[in-house]
Formats: structure tokens, C-alpha cells, sequence
């Protein structure tokens, strides 16, 4: 829940807000658009760099905050594996990224490709290393698996200069403001969503041992349909 809810929705929304502003850019000047591309890149990676790290120091108050009813060796031992996982954020936010740049360059097949490679490395990760790691398998499954969602995307980023601006390297764009500007009110209406998830998991926290388990898969039948 911690790099999912509080930090895939954050970046998961450039998916959306990026391709309006990147497209016009595109079918004005491709050397614009490359710096705009480039600078979005930059900001991602710096803002989910230094997100990651405020996690990773704010692990056990996250982890009270969600999971309230934990103590003791369970609620360490939830700590340890969402410091682990946070780990993923800085590839979550450059595959977010990545995604629509190549939607708006016409290219549909491998950003929607990206989730085989990612389940198959999840459940690689639990059926090789579970029975002896336990859930520090599925942790570090996660992390590669959301790292191979960015590097799978990248060689085609190259093949199509889409991060080729003139003039260096560039770190700021007002196209990355104007993003960022567009991404608040989607990520409201997600924040607003993901409310009754966070509020399910805080009082499952006080039951029985398994009942968070139990509803993460129940949620993730449920969504099957949609996906």
C-alpha cells in the first residue's frame, strides 16, 4: 500500500495529464519537444528520488499510520519489506513517464506489453525464492519488477530521439509546470478513490493476522475485469 497508494497514483497520473501538453509540443517543434521530454524525465526522477528517501526514513510512521493495529515483530518486520519496496519508486515514476511519450509517438504495443514481464517476474520471485524468503521474495519481486516495466521502454525511447533535445541536458521546461499544474485535480479524484482502500486496511490491521492479505486479493479479483 505505501508505494502504491501514496506514490504510484502521484506519478501514475502523469500517464494522462503528460500527453496533451507533450503532443502539442510535438506538432510545433521536435527539438522543443525533445527538451520538454528530457526535462520531464529529470523532474520525475528528482522528485520520486527524494520521495523515496522521505519514505524510507518515514517507513515506521507510515507503516502506524496504515496499519495501526501491528506491534512487536510483525510490525518491524513491515517496515523492513516497505523500506524495501519503496526502493521501486524512482522506476515506478520514469515507466510513468515513459509510457505516454511513446503513446505519443504512436507506439502502443510495448507500453501495454509492460504488465507481462512485471507479473511474470512477481510470481518468478514467489515461486523460486517463497518457501525459504517468505514475503522478502515477494518484496524484492516487486522492485525488479517494476524496474523492468521502466528498462523494457527505454531502448525504444532511444530508437525514436524522443529524449534528444538540442543544447544538453535540460532540467527544467515550463511544458513540465504546465504537467504538473494538470496532474493536481487527477490526483485528487484518485486520492479520493484510494479512501476507502486505506480506511479497509487500517481496520483489518486489528484482526485476525491475514484479513489485509485476504483483501488485497479480494481487491485484485475484483479488479481483474478491469484490467
Amino acid at each position: 500500500i505505501i508505494p502504491t497508494v501514496f506514490f504510484a497514483n502521484l506519478f501514475g497520473t502523469l500517464r494522462t495529464t503528460t500527453i496533451p501538453v507533450y503532443t502539442r509540443s510535438l506538432g510545433q517543434d521536435h527539438a522543443e519537444a525533445g527538451r520538454l521530454a528530457q526535462a520531464l524525465f529529470h523532474s520525475a526522477g528528482l522528485l520520486s528520488f527524494f520521495s523515496a528517501a522521505a519514505g524510507l526514513l518515514l517507513a515506521p510512521y507510515l507503516v502506524k499510520l496504515l496499519a495501526p493495529g501491528f506491534s512487536g515483530e510483525l510490525y518491524l518486520f513491515t517496515v523492513q519489506l516497505a523500506r524495501m519496496m519503496l526502493l521501486a519508486v524512482p522506476f515506478l515514476a520514469l515507466a510513468s513517464v515513459a509510457t505516454p511519450l511513446l503513446h505519443a509517438h504512436g507506439s502502443f504495443l510495448l507500453p501495454a506489453a509492460i504488465g507481462f514481464p512485471y507479473n511474470a517476474a512477481l510470481i518468478a520471485a514467489v515461486f523460486l525464492f517463497g518457501n525459504r524468503y517468505g514475503a522478502v521474495a515477494a518484496a524484492a519481486g516487486f522492485v525488479i519488477a517494476v524496474a523492468g516495466q521502466f528498462f523494457l521502454q527505454y531502448p525504444a525511447l532511444l530508437r525514436r530521439k524522443i529524449l534528444a533535445g538540442e543544447g544538453g541536458r535540460h532540467l527544467y521546461h515550463p511544458g513540465v509546470k504546465e504537467i504538473a499544474l494538470l496532474t493536481a485535480p487527477v490526483l485528487l479524484g484518485l486520492v479520493g478513490a484510494e479512501i476507502n482502500l486505506i480506511i479497509d486496511r487500517i481496520l483489518a490491521s486489528g484482526l485476525a493476522e491475514g484479513s489485509i492479505a485476504a483483501l488485497n486479493f479480494a481487491n485484485r479479483l475484483k479488479s481483474l475485469p478491469d484490467g
